[in-house]
């Protein structure tokens, strides 16, 4: 299941990536972030079921570093998601905007 979600969020950026319409381009970019949350939530509902697992059996080991792994889930994404859904959409110019770039929404 989990290299289905990564194929699917592979598959979405390839889709932003060659997109060259701005309004599509927007609807991809919710696609590419709703595919991002879907594999994120995915992977955060294992959590209790291996933090169980590990109090059952007795393993204060694997309970530590489930713990852990749990805790950094989100910041992981963000640095691996952010930078990516960011180069997708370079910060827009005075020609973009289509007026001075002091008009334009800073990042």
């Amino acid at each position: 299941m989990r290299a289905e979600s990564e194929r699917r969020v592979e598959a979405a950026y390839a889709r932003l990536l060659a997109c060259t319409d701005h309004e599509l381009r927007i609807a991809i970019a919710a696609e590419v972030i709703l595919c991002v949350f879907d594999e994120f939530y995915r992977q955060l509902c294992e959590y209790p079921y291996r933090a169980k697992r590990a109090f059952e059996t007795m393993d204060p080991q694997a309970s530590n570093r489930i713990s852990t792994e749990r805790l950094g889930l989100y910041s992981r994404f963000i640095v691996e998601h952010g930078p990516r859904i960011l180069a997708a959409f370079p910060a827009p110019t005075a020609s973009t905007c289509g007026r001075r770039s002091t008009g334009c929404l800073s990042r």
